[in-house]
């Protein structure tokens, strides 16, 4: 069995978060940012296509810019990407 990583972030104050994929009670995937102060959902994804892969995708691309967003972005970045 692969190892799965589980992506991090660490916000502004400094507390640890881990962005987590799970299946809905109706069976959707959704993305949850898990924190010191609980669980928060961050989307679920509905659509007919979407799978696993995508979830880990859109998880991986929040605790990015989560991270960048803790840490005030940097100097030569104007725009924010953001998964859709």
């Amino acid at each position: 069995m692969p190892h799965e990583l589980t992506p991090r972030y660490r916000d502004a104050g400094g507390a640890l978060h881990h962005v987590c994929v799970d299946r809905a009670p109706c069976g959707f995937w959704r993305v949850l940012d898990v924190g010191p102060h609980g669980a928060r959902l961050i989307e679920e994804l509905t659509g007919c296509d979407d799978q696993r892969p995508q979830a880990e995708a859109l998880a991986r691309d929040y605790a990015e810019q989560a991270e960048l967003a803790a840490r005030g972005g940097r100097e030569d970045e104007h725009d924010s990407v953001w998964a859709a």
